[in-house]
């Protein structure tokens, strides 16, 4: 690999502060930008946004005087220390030194006619706006961070502390990491995510590296033994994870007199291995997002992570990890001053220095080996850790979702689901019609003629003069200025020069298998006799059936030709029928794609559900308990320093007000009992006799809740979303989308870790979650469905739907005779939509009886007699009122076979009641022998023997 390397470098001297120091720089996710931040050439702090193509093109880069690579300059009052993107690209935030963090977002496109004591060169294109400012420090801030799933938002700082913001909900703090909670006791200089979502680290001046756990943010590990003998010279210490979270390498490490960037092996956090070979202290370590695939000397496949190191040697050195042994390449002398900051695009790689100019060094894939897809890397974390990080979910169209607006975007918070978008890992986005494509261009070519016009009337008013006179006679005349404008349409896109195209085929998904030409249903003679040419379509008939379908209803002209492509990947022709006879017309026609309904796709690969977040306590009162709760401390500590969850039972006092709980108070009238866990608790539920906690550990505890004694403790899959308690039965439904349910009396499972993936669907929020008496869940959303779950058929039952259907049968079925049993209340609190018009009496009937026969099917399934008696009787009234005797009759018989099961007594009808059945039976032979035209139903049984008394 060393042998093979080849890397180019690219200067960019536009790139820079006029003259002052650069202290840090990122590059946007999901766009070709590139922030700076640093001084400007007053001292003051100064904010830059660049576009990354002139850097990372050479075409771009030679013909750099055609256009302006600076998108937007934002002026600070003082120094910018740090600048990081946020995984949704959407923000970006800024560590200062006037003790705050910012964050910013993109606020529209600079439109203007000209400016006025400024280079054109020098004039931003884009506009910026702060949407928050975080005061929590109380000296310069020196970092700032972002969890790779957008959830959390970290800022370090000179005063030793670490906050930890809620990136989902800010300006919230979530926690501060101080020496009260085993912090450090220098200054914070730089800080990492953990790229799996596990653990924080970060460095400081007190020469200790430490690990923090993102479950309770407590300590995992301290490391100081590399660092003891650091002269700690530098600004920043730049720690970072590599992509698959195995390896944490952190700069300003010591070793024999040398300095070194320091491995450390996560879990064990092993520190045997360390870099070596710059001649000063090391100040930035940064790893390229994904890992590198290639082939060693011996034909074996071997995985690594590219690691480039910054030095205040002024020297730069880039590494692969683990296995090898030297560096990739190193780079003396590359600036004139400390290297302070890199950041890696693809393979790509930009850097700046203190001397305040920024280098690109341009890597060959070839040399470095294949880039990992985001599927490969969310395969490899799955097989590591049992997850599949966000940043590195694929959607169907090769886009990697993060899944987090952030920022207080559309992120559930701390409930079941917000939208569709937080429930599917992975979606495709469903092509629009054809007819909706055409008014979006004819809206968007309207709203370009307007701009144009704007602009022209703008251009021709700055002409104008205003003419004044003066006291003494003199003329002034004033031109008419006009300011810039503001477009806030979304950023416009680039036109991506070919070679950074090339680099960008890396990350596209393998290409999908496309039919051959051979196997198209189009006869080769009549294709011969047809004239076709290209008319440009490139559309794949392997998208969704939503799309063939929209093609097909755009025209009835469309056959299957349209949309192939061979197997070079070149397009199919397309036939052009303008110039057909009406023969081939005809000929054309019989091998039409047949038009089907639409069907909404959903990719069904992997499910996140937000989790309950943490909270400094929680209270829960106890079920059938007048004036007692459960309560929660998360951030109990004991005199020696010991940080633990306390979980107590208190009583309301007599002013209704909550007691104040003091260390060491015996339990008595306000304190029942007291008891510790080692995780903070997310969600609790409690009845008189039960009390379920799950703690950010993923472990479920229940206790009595007389005595506070633990019962039995579990551990499940992931952190929970939502958790819930009937009786002597509790339920929970985790982030990662299964359901489980125990009954706590007999301390056995009655479910486990059932998906609910296959009852998700688009645009959706959560309703209600109950349990019917088998144990079984009833889950409703708010678009009407309700699901049950079948344990003797093992999956899912569509119990009410929200469908077509719904509004033929209308207000037919929502009168309030189906009981208060656990279905009839889950179909009861749905809002039924009116009955469709001009649909016939007849139709709406039978659609009514189908509706009923699947309740009752779900009663019977969910073992439950108070839906299943009411749900028969309604049904036996409408089988009477549309004289329907064929199911009349099978309805007798199915009552007798039910009764005869019940006598039985077998496992699985236990709970089958014998007298409850014979009483449903008789009342529904009364009501039909009431009926004159039912009664001959009941004669022609008996008479065949078929009745049962």
């Amino acid at each position: 690999v060393v042998k093979q390397m080849s890397v180019k470098v690219v200067v960019t001297p536009w790139v820079t502060h006029d003259g002052g120091a650069i202290y840090s720089l990122d590059v946007s996710p999901t766009e070709y930008k590139l922030a700076t931040c640093g001084n400007g050439d007053g001292g003051d702090g100064l904010i830059v946004i660049w576009s990354l193509l002139p850097m990372m093109s050479e075409e771009h880069g030679r013909n750099v005087k055609n256009h302006n690579p600076l998108l937007a300059r934002i002026p600070m009052t003082r120094g910018v220390n740090t600048v990081r993107w946020s995984p949704c690209g959407k923000y970006f935030a800024a560590a200062s030194d006037d003790k705050t963090v910012t964050v910013w977002e993109y606020g529209g496109r600079i439109k203007s006619a000209g400016t006025i004591g400024m280079r054109k060169e020098d004039a931003s294109l884009e506009k910026y706006r702060c949407v928050h400012t975080l005061h929590g420090h109380s000296m310069e801030v020196l970092a700032v961070g972002w969890s790779c799933d957008g959830r959390f938002l970290a800022s370090s700082s000179m005063d030793n502390t670490i906050v930890v913001w809620n990136a989902l909900k800010l300006p919230e703090r979530i926690v501060v990491l101080d020496a009260a909670r085993e912090g450090h006791t220098g200054a914070v200089k730089g800080l990492s995510f953990d790229p799996i979502g596990k653990y924080l680290a970060s460095q400081s001046h007190d020469k200790h590296l430490r690990v923090w756990t993102m479950d309770n943010w407590t300590c995992e590990t301290s490391i100081s033994e590399p660092f003891l003998d650091s002269a700690q010279s530098t600004m920043f210490m730049r720690p970072d994870w590599s992509p698959d979270g195995k390896i944490l390498v952190a700069p300003c490490g010591m070793n024999n007199g040398g300095p070194i960037a320091q491995m450390v092996e996560r879990g064990s956090w092993d520190t045997g291995r360390d870099l070596v070979g710059h001649r000063k202290a090391v100040t930035v370590v940064r790893s390229a997002p994904r890992c590198f695939e290639y082939e060693d000397h011996k034909g074996r496949t071997r995985k690594i992570a590219l690691f480039a190191i910054g030095s205040r040697d002024k020297s730069l050195s880039v590494w692969g990890l683990p296995g090898l042994t030297r560096p990739l390449v190193v780079l003396y002398n590359f600036f004139k001053h400390s290297v302070m900051d890199v950041v890696w695009k693809n393979t790509t790689l930009f850097c700046c220095s203190q001397d305040g100019s920024v280098k690109t060094l341009l890597f060959d894939e070839k040399a470095l080996g294949r880039r990992l897809r985001d599927q490969e890397m969310s395969d490899m974390c799955f097989d590591f850790y049992r997850t599949r990080p966000s940043q590195y979910t694929v959607a169907e169209n090769g886009t990697a979702e993060d899944g987090r607006d952030g920022v207080n975007g559309n992120q559930a918070k701390g409930s079941f689901i917000e939208t569709a978008a937080d429930l599917i890992a992975s979606r495709t986005t469903v092509q629009p019609p054809k007819d909706t494509q055409k008014e979006t261009r004819d809206r968007e070519r309207e709203e370009a003629e307007k701009r144009a016009k704007e602009e022209a009337e703008m251009i021709e008013k700055r002409k104008e003069q205003i003419e004044n006179r003066s006291k003494d006679g003199k003329r002034r005349i004033q031109p008419v200025f006009l300011c810039s404008t503001i477009d806030n349409s979304v950023p416009e896109k680039p036109v991506i020069p070919d070679d950074v195209l090339e680099l960008e085929k890396a990350d596209a998904p393998p290409p999908a298998k496309r039919m051959k030409k051979q196997d198209k249903p189009v006869c080769g003679s009549i294709a011969k006799e047809i004239d076709t040419r290209d008319t440009g379509d490139t559309s794949s008939s392997t998208g969704s059936s939503s799309e063939s379908s929209s093609a097909s209803n755009s025209s009835d002209e469309d056959c299957d030709m349209e949309g192939l492509a061979d197997d070079e990947g070149e397009p199919a022709v397309v036939d052009d029928r303008s110039n057909f006879t009406n023969r081939e017309h005809m000929l054309v026609a019989d091998f039409r794609r047949p038009q089907m309904r639409s069907l909404e796709r959903v990719q069904k690969d992997s499910l996140t559900l937000a989790a309950a977040e943490m909270q400094r306590m929680l209270l829960q009162p106890i079920g059938g308990v007048k004036q007692a709760f459960i309560a929660s401390y998360n951030e109990w500590a004991s005199p020696t320093g010991v940080r633990a969850t306390q979980v107590v039972r208190l009583k309301w006092l007599d002013d209704g007000s909550l007691p104040e709980l003091e260390e060491g108070v015996p339990p008595g009238e306000k304190l029942v009992w007291t008891t510790f866990l080692n995780a903070p608790v997310l969600v609790m539920t409690a009845n008189a006799k039960w009390t379920v906690l799950v703690c950010s550990d993923c472990s479920l505890h229940v206790l009595v809740t007389e005595t506070g004694a633990f019962s039995f403790m579990l551990q499940l899959d992931s952190l929970p979303a939502q958790l819930g308690m009937q009786d002597s039965r509790t339920f929970v439904l985790t982030s990662n989308g299964y359901f489980s349910c125990w009954d706590l009396a007999k301390s056995t499972a009655i479910l486990s870790r059932i998906p609910v993936l296959d009852i998700v669907s688009n645009d959706v929020h959560l309703h209600s979650i109950s349990l019917s008496p088998s144990g079984s869940p009833l889950i409703s959303f708010t678009n009407g469905s309700t699901y049950s779950y079948s344990v003797n058929l093992q999956s899912w039952i569509p119990v009410d739907t929200c469908n077509g259907l719904s509004r033929i049968s209308g207000e037919a079925l929502s009168n309030d005779d189906l009981g208060g049993g656990a279905i009839a209340t889950a179909i009861r609190n749905k809002k039924r939509p009116g009955v469709a018009p001009k649909t016939s009496l007849a139709t709406r009937t039978w659609v009514g009886q189908a509706q009923m026969e699947g309740w009752i099917f779900a009663a019977l399934d969910a073992r439950s007699h108070e839906d299943l008696r009411p749900m028969v009787v309604r049904y036996t009234d409408m089988l009477i009122m549309n004289n329907t005797t064929g199911k009349v009759r099978d309805l007798l018989s199915t009552l007798d076979s039910w009764v005869e099961r019940a006598r039985r007594k077998e496992k699985c009808d236990e709970w089958m009641d014998e007298e409850r059945m014979k009483e449903m039976r008789e009342m529904v032979r009364q009501l039909i022998s009431a009926d004159a035209s039912m009664c001959e139903v009941l004669k022609d049984l008996e008479n065949e023997g078929s009745l049962v008394f």
